[in-house]
C-alpha cells in the first residue's frame, strides 16, 4: 500500500466515522429496539457494537491491550458523542506516525493496513445497516463505497464469512455501486 492509498483510507475512515456519528444522533427514542439488517441485533445492539469494534481498532493501532467492551447500558445519555469520542481516539491513533507499519493484533495478528481497512469496511457497512433500520439516508460517498468493496473483497474469504456475521456472497456480477458491495457481504441492499 502506497503513502496515497494509506492516507486516502485514513481520510475517508475519518469521513465514515463522521457519518456514523451523525447518524447515531438521528436514532428516534422509539427506535432501540427495532430490527436492523444485522438479524441478530437491535439498533442498540448495532451501535453497541459500532462503539466497541472502534475502541478495539483504537486500540489495535495504538498497540494496547483490547480494551473492555462496554455493555448496553453505557452508551451513555449522547450515544452519538460516545461513538464520536471513541472515533476521534480511533482516529488519532490511526494518524499517529507509523501507526499503519507492522502488525496489530484485532484480535488476531495482521498487518496493520489490513486492520485499517477492516476498520472502514466495519463502520462503512454499519452505515448502511443503521440508516436502513433507521429510514434514513446512509450519507457514504461513491468514494467511499468504492473503498469499502475494495476492502470487503480482500477481507471477507469464505472462511471469515462464516465467522464474522457475513451472509453468502449475493453478489452476482450484475450489480454495482453499494448494491454490489452489499450483495458481496451478504445483504440485499
Amino acid at each position: 500500500m502506497t503513502d496515497d492509498d494509506t492516507t486516502t483510507m485514513i481520510e475517508a475512515m475519518a469521513a465514515i466515522n463522521e457519518t456514523a456519528a451523525r447518524l447515531i444522533g438521528q436514532i428516534g427514542t422509539g427506535q432501540w429496539d427495532d430490527r436492523t439488517p444485522c438479524t441478530e441485533w437491535t439498533v442498540r445492539d448495532l451501535v453497541l457494537h459500532m462503539v466497541n469494534s472502534t475502541r478495539l481498532f483504537e486500540a489495535s493501532a495504538n498497540r494496547s491491550a483490547p480494551p473492555v467492551p462496554l455493555d448496553r447500558n453505557q452508551l451513555g445519555d449522547d450515544p452519538s458523542a460516545t461513538f464520536a469520542a471513541a472515533a476521534r481516539a480511533t482516529m488519532a491513533a490511526w494518524f499517529a506516525p507509523g501507526a499503519i507499519d507492522g502488525l496489530v493484533e484485532v484480535p488476531v495478528e495482521i498487518p496493520a493496513a489490513a486492520a485499517l481497512g477492516i476498520n472502514l469496511l466495519d463502520t462503512g457497512t454499519h452505515c448502511w445497516d443503521l440508516a436502513t433500520a433507521i429510514g434514513a439516508e446512509h450519507g457514504l460517498t461513491d468514494e467511499q463505497i468504492a473503498l469499502i468493496d475494495r476492502c470487503s473483497r480482500q477481507t471477507v474469504t469464505e472462511e471469515v464469512r462464516g465467522h464474522a456475521g457475513f451472509g453468502p456472497n449475493l453478489d452476482d456480477g450484475t450489480s454495482t455501486g453499494l448494491t454490489a458491495t452489499l450483495g458481496f457481504l451478504g445483504r440485499r441492499g
